[in-house]
């Protein structure tokens, strides 16, 4: 029997994880989250944005 181990990617990611995701620089990236609504502030200084929100705006934006 094969078992198949899958792993699980995070939901909300740094910025550092966005930039990579997204191939913007740091301060586009930022904007990017806040204009479409993907940034999640958790405390004073934790702040991470939500993958599914920005897969679906990447989506849409190669579907125009």
């Amino acid at each position: 029997m094969m078992t198949v181990i899958e792993k699980v990617q995070p939901r909300m990611l740094t910025i550092k994880e966005v930039m990579t995701l997204t191939g913007f620089g740091r301060q586009r990236a930022r904007t990017f989250c806040d204009k479409i609504g993907a940034t999640r502030k958790f405390s004073e200084r934790t702040i991470r944005y939500d993958r599914k929100i920005i897969e679906a705006e990447l989506d849409a934006m190669g579907e125009k």
